[in-house]
């Protein structure tokens, strides 16, 4: 068995900080199931939200803890 644990925050309140926070969500939840490990996974994070991000004028923070365990 693979277990997956992220821990995510991110700047801001209100609807901009969960919309920011639905969309890293939604990227690390489409990117892990075939991610080849956490740095994959990451890289392939960084590449999505950073297009997406660079597009907005906010200029919000994000931070994460990722972990993967075979068990």
């Amino acid at each position: 068995d693979r277990t997956l644990v992220a821990l995510g925050d991110v700047s801001g309140k209100g609807a901009p900080a969960a919309l920011l926070m639905a969309t890293c969500r939604a990227v690390f939840e489409a990117s892990a199931a075939d991610a080849e490990g956490p740095a994959a996974l990451l890289d392939r994070m960084a590449a999505v939200l950073g297009r997406a991000l660079s597009e907005s004028d906010a200029e919000d923070w994000r931070s994460g803890l990722y972990t993967d365990s075979d068990e």
